[in-house]
């Protein structure tokens, strides 16, 4: 380690990986070295290329990509403000970028490499069967799903087998009602029939084009009860709203339900319960007019 050498000794592990085990979904390039060792000069472009050849659909993590970036924390929470591009300049590395601006993005980024965020069901990454006891609620499994996916992020959730390369059956059922309580939630969109279809048709590539202070009015018809809202752009064409208000009339005027910043792949609003005949979107503050591909009004689960 510390010698050029170690750069081939790292290709021929990552080959052995890369070749023995079928498809791999993702690589990690982790970047926590050890302060106290001694200097290395890693040879990230020939590690990145080697994934691509042997692996051409994995995705690669690291603080700079190429595919996805750290979130800046482990604690399973994106910035409520969160963009996917960073600006990546030659200092940078694996290791070597700050985490507040990993949370966060950059609004005049040159590279698109969204967050993935990255936490453990358990209080840490391995499995101890002492901390059986300690594994994460469905509850707390959604709340992390809110802070993450509906803030413009992925989600890598950290399920470590047990002794038997099996998942312990605690971690095992609060998964199986984490998907349900989501399920439950997102399981009929209230807005669908009431707005535009390209706003309902689970299609990114179909949109509905807003410019700033341009109102879009969803008409539900009927009293609604709801006090969940997603949100989703075409991102084909970049990540474009920075300011935005959704309001609910009232019978008399418009009453803020909530403000955001970025919405991205995808925002997940949440709010105490509204009951509105009328609800309406208005982009403030965007870099081009907004392609809003995806509005959904929701009712949550009493489970969550």
């Amino acid at each position: 380690y510390g010698t050029p050498e170690y750069n081939n000794f790292y290709k021929n592990q990552l080959k052995e990986l890369l070749t023995n085990y079928g498809e791999i979904a993702e690589v990690w390039f982790d970047g926590a070295k050890d302060e106290k060792a001694v200097n290395m000069e890693y040879d990230f472009k020939a590690y990145w290329d080697l994934v691509r050849e042997l692996q051409p659909n994995a995705v690669m993590f690291s603080d700079v990509g190429p595919d996805v970036r750290w979130v800046g924390n482990e604690k399973g929470f994106a910035g409520e403000t969160m963009w996917s591009t960073i600006t990546i300049k030659p200092e940078n590395a694996p290791g070597k970028m700050s985490p507040v601006y990993l949370n966060v993005g950059d609004r005049n980024g040159t590279s698109f490499i969204p967050a993935e965020t990255d936490v453990s069901i358990r209080p840490g990454w391995f499995y101890h069967e002492k901390e059986d006891a300690q594994v994460r609620t469905p509850q707390n499994l959604v709340d992390l799903y809110y802070t993450s996916v509906g803030r413009n992020s992925l989600l890598l959730l950290n399920i470590p087998p047990n002794k038997k390369g099996l998942f312990a059956a605690q971690d095992e059922k609060n998964l199986y009602e984490y998907k349900s309580i989501l399920d439950e939630t997102f399981k009929k969109n209230l807005a669908k029939k009431r707005a535009d279809k390209a706003l309902t048709d689970q299609k990114l590539e179909s949109f509905v084009t807003l410019q700033n202070n341009q109102p879009y009015e969803i008409n539900l018809k009927r009293k609604t009860s709801f006090d969940r809202i997603a949100l989703q752009e075409n991102i084909a064409e970049g990540q474009r709203n920075e300011e935005a208000l959704i309001e609910f009339w009232d019978g008399k005027a418009w009453k803020e339900i909530t403000k955001l910043t970025t919405i991205g792949h995808k925002r997940l609003l949440r709010f105490p319960m509204v009951t509105a005949k009328k609800v309406r979107f208005t982009v403030e503050k965007s870099l081009s007019p907004v392609q809003l591909s995806e509005f959904g009004l929701y009712k949550a689960s009493a489970r969550e």
